[in-house]
């Protein structure tokens, strides 16, 4: 079963998509721990979101569609912690 993000950064991510909708720019870094649940932006919305950047974050996918993040045009996953579905592996062509 896979994991999610530790309840208070999941529901403080969730909760800065239903405050700040005209939020532009978000920059999440977390301790790096390699258990650490992973945080999933599946079924949150950031209309304005332009720039996202994520540092030692474990992520369940790297799904950003135009429903969630229909701005979002600069994406920085620095460090990220291994096991993201939908991620290539590393040597691998995507396509």
């Amino acid at each position: 079963m896979p994991h999610t993000a530790t309840p208070s950064l999941q529901k403080l991510i969730a909760g800065l998509s239903r405050t700040f909708p005209r939020l532009e720019e978000l920059s999440v870094e977390q301790e790096y721990d390699n258990g650490s649940p992973r945080l999933d932006f599946t079924d949150l919305s950031f209309p304005c979101l332009t720039s996202l950047e994520l540092t030692h974050t474990p992520l369940a996918t790297l799904e950003f569609n135009t429903r969630n993040t229909p701005r979002l045009r600069d994406l920085n996953v620095d460090q990220p912690v291994s096991g993201i579905r939908g991620a290539p592996s590393a040597g691998r062509n995507p396509s």
